[in-house]
């Protein structure tokens, strides 16, 4: 018969296992209130994003009687004749392919150059480099309509009103300053270390940018993008007085001259504002999440 001595840590008494215990929001209500105000003001902001939107999709469906009537009441049928009108009638289909055009080449430009420049004066070396930087950033604090005068005066000159070129180089001109601002500062966060393991490969900075800095700074990149089509998009001055041909005129300035003098045609022109509105609420829908992750990184800094 063997005998078993408890030894010191066996002999101890276990405490007792405290689960902790549960608080819900009624024994505390102070602690709710917060996240049940976030969620209000969420969702008033969100209604007040939606709303303008159905509002237009809805009246758009009707005849000029219908919302005479009742703005605010549900269309008695599917009446798309005041689309049908607007894009084949009113030039609509026409100016929207000027805008699609001149502003899908507009956007990777503006976007190329802008990472360009943003990267020399971020990660580069050179001379008068707090200079080139220093005349960007000023040129951002410059409001957009001082400028008007000046570039319809240039392009007169050089015979480039009337045409699509003359917006094109409007649009990737007055959107450079800011994209330079805001990639050099995105740029910046990239680790010199990569880049320095990138140049020991016997990889140039051209070869540094596209393989080690674009793909760490790609949410910033593709949030200037984002912000440089909804710029371009939504402009109406430039676009209005450097085509003022109804052949090369863009949706904007269609949308704007789609109302008459003495009358008009409400249904019309709200079909004509989805039409405008929907290409750009395709983008914020594909780009969302670098739109978000921009936002994550410049929050982060």
């Amino acid at each position: 018969m063997t005998l078993t001595v408890p030894t010191e840590a066996a002999a101890r008494p276990r405490p007792a296992r405290r689960w902790p215990r549960r608080t819900s929001s009624l024994q505390h209500p102070g602690e709710g209130l917060p996240r049940f105000f976030g969620w209000l003001l969420l969702t008033a902001l969100a209604v007040t994003t939606v709303y303008p939107f159905v509002f237009l999709t809805i009246n758009s469906l009707k005849t000029d009687a219908e919302y005479t009537d009742s703005p605010y009441a549900l269309p008695g049928g599917m009446n798309w004749s005041n689309f049908s009108t607007f894009l084949f009638d009113r030039g609509g289909l026409q100016s929207l392919g000027n805008s699609l055009l001149v502003i899908v080449f507009a956007v990777p430009t503006c976007v190329l150059l802008a990472t360009l420049v943003g990267y020399a004066v971020a990660k580069l070396r050179f001379r008068g480099k707090r200079l080139v930087y220093s005349s960007f950033v000023a040129l951002v604090l410059v409001p957009g309509q001082v400028l008007i005068i000046p570039l319809f005066l240039l392009f007169s000159e050089v015979g480039l009103v009337g045409s699509k070129w003359s917006v094109f180089l409007a649009y990737v001109a007055s959107n450079l300053p800011f994209g330079v601002f805001l990639l050099a500062a995105a740029i910046r966060t990239v680790p010199t270390d990569l880049m320095e393991a990138a140049r020991i490969d016997g990889a140039g900075p051209l070869r540094t940018l596209v393989s080690v800095v674009m793909p760490v700074a790609r949410a910033g990149i593709m949030t200037f993008g984002l912000l440089a089509f909804q710029a371009m998009w939504n402009e109406l001055t430039l676009a209005l007085l450097l085509t003022p041909s109804p052949d090369d005129r863009l949706l904007t300035p269609t949308l704007a001259l789609l109302p008459g003098r003495y009358s008009t045609d409400e249904p019309l022109l709200m079909a004509g504002l989805v039409v405008g509105s929907i290409p750009m609420a395709l983008a914020v829908v594909f780009f969302a999440r670098y739109l978000e992750k921009g936002a994550i990184a410049g929050s982060s800094r």
